[in-house]
């Protein structure tokens, strides 16, 4: 994802490099400033030490104006980049039939974890380890045994993130899950308000609610507590070094290998290179800890190349068997072959539905397998979403009842006509004054079942597909009207329908019938 980030713009990404490195090195040299400017106090240079004064003055503005415009140029680089990753996923989410919950998670906290817990940390990791660079140089200046000091503290610090590595991606992962099953929670009662208040049921609304919400702030918890533990290792590392350096350079002084100087100097680089050193890699430690949250934000992106439905011959699913939490089971050993028209039939329960979920993608089998095979018999990946899926529960939107057949395409207009004929709507719009171009409030319609469940149906054909499944599409239109349309949907290549009302001369016109059992 780092790699995508600095994608985004590279110049400034560039120029966010260049600040950095300015910012660090004028901050060490202010601080190593400290030893002449001492220096010049026992030696009685009063005007060297005025100048040296000045000096550590413009330095140090030269740092603040490096880190002000270096931060601004990293934010702006992050959110062109999170803008860019919003786009990504929002298209990915209106091509796939996923939870709403999931990408309400993705678009807001999960962006928010990673930009805290991430791109900011690395951020930070990044300017710290600089700093730790530029002090390493200007110690060496003053004797390689301060060096050697520094960098033995350096490998001890380095081991303590991997001690807790595990433990921090454990709890970040708790957190996005419990986030996750909490927008979900609120998501399914604010959508059911309606019913909250006709039952006035609210406390139970807060009840199931609070309890979501404290499961979250427990995680959080967990999450700082691992934390807490994994700095206060990193600043006991930090203390040997602070204490040992300037000790070490004192030795030195007394030994004739260092000027006065340089054990006041020492000392601000040691505290600075132990305490950048331990914000650096305690920095590392959190921004490893968003490792499954940024390969579920990437996974979208990194999608392989799908083979077009027009190229799908066979959807084949092995010794298949799904189980739900109440330890029901379905199984299902099952073919679909290009140019079937297939009748699933089954009492409530059998799983009829569930097999559409399976071939669309949006239910997993918990055992066996499911293959889609191109022409010539290889197992290959196709673009689901172009499956002509239509579920019991479909949606209107605001618009003409035209528009909802042709989902607000009008090139697809004319082809519209000729299928609200085959669909046996024209009978219905003869009612509306408006005809096709009567509009339809989605919240308040007075279309009946069978009329929305035909321009439904019209909707699947206008947007051909070379496979259709269609779940109880036609229970709400009366049967002669249904054989007709059964008689003109079956002229597609490929069709499954699952019903449970067809007559006898409705079923006979299907090629093959599948009857589901739920299991003893």
């Amino acid at each position: 994802m780092l790699k995508k980030w600095i994608k985004t713009n590279p110049k400034r990404v560039l120029a966010i490099a260049i600040f950095s490195i300015i910012l660090q090195v004028f901050s060490t040299t202010s601080y190593y400033l400290v030893n002449p400017m001492l220096n010049a106090i026992m030696d009685g240079k009063f005007q060297l030490f005025i100048t040296i004064i000045i000096s550590k003055f413009v330095v140090d503005q030269i740092a603040n104006g490096s880190l002000s415009y270096g931060t601004y140029l990293y934010e702006v680089q992050t959110q062109d980049f999170y803008h860019s990753l919003r786009k990504q996923n929002l298209k990915f989410y209106t091509e796939d039939p996923s939870a709403l919950s999931d990408m309400e998670n993705e678009l807001t906290s999960d962006l928010d974890l990673l930009d805290e817990n991430y791109f900011m940390q690395v951020f930070i990791a990044f300017n710290n380890f600089l700093y730790v660079i530029c002090v390493s140089i200007a110690l060496f200046s003053y004797n390689w045994i301060l060096v050697f000091y520094s960098f033995l503290i350096a490998i001890i610090s380095l081991l303590i993130p991997k001690l807790f590595k595990r433990s921090t991606t454990h709890a970040t992962n708790q957190i996005t899950k419990s986030n996750s099953k909490y927008l979900e929670n609120l998501h399914q009662w604010i959508t059911a308000l309606n019913e909250v208040r006709r039952y006035s049921i609210g406390k139970q609304l807060l009840k199931d609610t609070s309890n979501s919400g404290q499961k979250l702030e427990r995680s959080e918890i967990s999450q700082q507590k691992v934390i807490a533990f994994s700095t206060f290792c990193q600043n006991l590392i930090e203390l040997f070094g602070i204490f040992g350096i300037p000790v070490i350079a004192g030795v030195l002084y007394f030994h004739n290998k260092v000027q006065f100087g340089t054990i006041v100097a020492a000392g601000y680089l040691a505290n600075g290179i132990f305490s950048s050193l331990s914000e650096a890699l305690s920095a590392l430690t959190i921004a490893r800890s968003t490792h499954e949250v940024r390969q579920k934000l990437n996974k979208h992106s990194q999608k392989g190349s799908e083979l077009s439905i027009n190229q799908l011959k066979t959807i084949k699913i092995k010794n298949g068997k799904v189980k739900f939490n109440d330890n029901k089971v379905l199984s299902y050993d099952f073919e679909l072959n290009y140019g079937d028209h297939i009748l699933v039939t089954g009492l409530s329960g059998s799983g009829k539905s569930t097999l559409l979920k399976i071939i669309t993608g949006q239910q997993k089998l918990s055992s066996g397998s499911i293959e889609y095979l191109n022409f010539k018999d290889k197992s290959k990946k196709f673009n689901l979403n172009q499956l002509g899926y239509l579920p019991q529960e479909n949606v209107l939107f605001p618009g003409t009842i035209l528009e909802n057949i042709t989902m607000f395409n009008n090139k697809l207009d004319t082809k519209a006509e000729t299928v609200i004929d085959d669909m046996q709507i024209a009978k219905d719009l003869s009612k509306f004054s408006d005809g096709m171009y009567t509009k339809i409030d989605p919240n308040n319609t007075t279309l009946s079942g069978g009329q929305k469940q035909k321009i439904f149906l019209a909707r699947a054909l206008v947007h051909q597909s070379a496979i259709l499944l269609l779940d109880e599409s036609l229970s709400a239109i009366d049967q002669k009207t249904s054989t007709l349309i059964i008689k003109r949907l079956l002229k597609e290549q490929t069709v499954l329908l699952v019903a449970h009302n067809l007559s006898s001369i409705q079923r006979s016109l299907f090629t093959k019938e599948i009857h589901l059992r739920e299991e003893d």
